[in-house]
């Protein structure tokens, strides 16, 4: 019986591409829905404004915490052990 060699994958390391990518999603969706939210509360321009880079700085310094958190969800096989993809 022939013995064949370990095959080598690399999807096994593509994890940290799928949280950036679902990281800075989030971020997008987040950062849109506040400006959508003080626009249509007819806030001024400057309003607007603040509250998008409010929302930038906000998220910038949550996604340590939320890459931090999906790294800690990975399985040794790249994938979530708790649910689905």
């Amino acid at each position: 019986m022939p013995v064949f060699p370990q095959e080598r994958h690399r999807i096994g390391r593509i994890g940290w591409l799928r949280a950036s990518v679902l990281a800075a999603n989030d971020g997008i969706l987040s950062t849109a829905s506040l400006l959508l939210g003080v626009a249509t509360a007819h806030a001024t321009h400057a309003n607007v404004f603040i509250a998008g880079v409010a929302g930038l700085v906000a998220g910038i310094l949550r996604a340590p915490g939320v890459l931090g958190e999906c790294d800690a969800t990975l399985g040794s096989d790249g994938l979530q052990s708790h649910g689905s993809i």
